[in-house]
């Protein structure tokens, strides 16, 4: 039988476990709507050191573009950005040009290509890349070998 004085008969808030040095993982943080998670566990590799992941990004478009994109003249790319966030997870939001109202491009959807900014990361498989996306962005990585770097 457990002794009564070790049994927590209080709520507990996360502010409280957070000020006691508990940190929820990333791949455990609730997601906003309209956003969606990706989590990618990689595989050990035992050239690990030598390789990079690269996020590739895909984003589909319904009906308003504006008419300084790509998409309003014809063209296909869009511009994002991966940014780190201080919780652990990255977040990609929808491109700016996106949210302006905007041309009709037409009402059917169509899926162009994302260009990322900033999207090579270091290759790890002792945790999890969390990316919280926009719902319209499908998400996808290459493993690659490490570029070289240029001692300019």
């Amino acid at each position: 039988m457990e002794n009564e004085l070790d049994i927590i008969h209080q709520p507990v808030t996360l502010d409280a476990l957070q000020d006691a040095g508990y940190s929820e993982r990333p791949e455990d943080i609730r997601v906003k709507a309209p956003y969606r998670k990706h989590v990618f566990w990689l595989p050990r590799r035992d050239n690990a050191q030598a390789l990079v992941v690269r996020i590739q990004a895909l984003i589909t478009v319904t009906g308003d573009c504006n008419f300084g994109t790509d998409c309003a003249m014809g063209g296909k790319l869009f511009v994002g950005n991966l940014l780190a966030n201080a919780a652990g997870y990255y977040q990609i939001d929808k491109p700016y040009d996106l949210l302006m109202p905007g041309l009709q491009c037409g009402s059917s959807a169509k899926t162009y290509d994302l260009v990322l900014r900033d999207n090579q990361l270091a290759y790890t498989s002792r945790y999890p890349i969390v990316i919280h996306a926009h719902e319209d962005i499908d998400i996808h990585y290459t493993v690659e070998a490490r570029p070289e770097e240029t001692g300019d």
